[in-house]
């Protein structure tokens, strides 16, 4: 009798087991749907790309503005260059002919 109760028992442990599997088969195929529902929502939504092309645009134009005032700044600096560099090649001629002259 024993035997039979022993079977009988594992019979329902089985049972068990067996319907749990089920569950967690069926629980685990409901969240892929879920998840792949949600991927496929995200995956066909548009995305703000009014306020990037904003941003991307503002960028641009900033930088723009300050390759303007760099190149200002730097043509303005070569100006102060050449006419310090004409000032000095004067003051180098004139000292080269007092030299020749003899007016030193």
């Amino acid at each position: 009798m024993q035997d039979k109760e022993m079977a009988h028992s594992v019979e329902a442990l089985e049972s068990k087991a067996e319907k749990i599997l089920g569950d967690a088969k069926e629980k685990a195929e409901e969240i892929h749907l879920n998840a792949k529902a949600e991927a496929d929502k995200i995956l066909i939504s548009e995305l703000p790309m009014d306020s990037i092309d904003t941003k991307c645009h503002e960028i641009i134009q900033t930088a723009t503005e300050e390759a303007t005032r760099m190149k200002k700044s730097s043509s303005k600096h070569c100006d102060e260059i050449k006419a310090s560099a004409d000032k000095k090649i004067g003051q180098v001629v004139d000292h080269i002919v007092s030299i020749v002259t003899g007016s030193d």
